[in-house]
């Protein structure tokens, strides 16, 4: 699995590279596998209140099916990137559930991942 972790418009820690890295890494390798490629963007989104709130977005390019992406506004990094990792597992469990039933009604091509538990 390809995993990329970027920062846009605010300084990252590495702490905080690596908690993203290890969270979501740990999440998409549960459902997918080594398949897969994540890209994992943080910035810092400013709002009219005049406080700024961190979002994550992560874009998860799953093979044989279509691309999804998930994003999460939080007030701290940390917890804007579990709430995205939760984000990440209902999608991910979602489409395969959704290919799953497809597959079993002859409509579409089984995929070959490993089972989640």
């Amino acid at each position: 699995m390809q995993l990329k972790v970027r920062a846009h418009s605010v300084d990252l820690t590495s702490s905080d590279r690596a908690y993203a890295s290890e969270k979501i890494g740990r999440i998409v390798e549960k459902f997918l596998g080594k398949s897969g490629r994540v890209e994992v963007e943080v910035s810092e989104v400013s709002k009219s209140g005049g406080h700024n709130l961190s979002r994550v977005k992560v874009h998860i390019a799953i093979p044989h099916a279509s691309s999804e992406t998930v994003h999460v506004d939080d007030a701290e990094i940390r917890a804007a990137i579990d709430l995205c990792a939760d984000k990440v597992a209902r999608v991910i469990k979602r489409n395969k559930t959704k290919r799953r039933d497809q597959a079993r009604s002859g409509s579409f091509p089984a995929l070959d991942v490993p089972s989640s538990a």
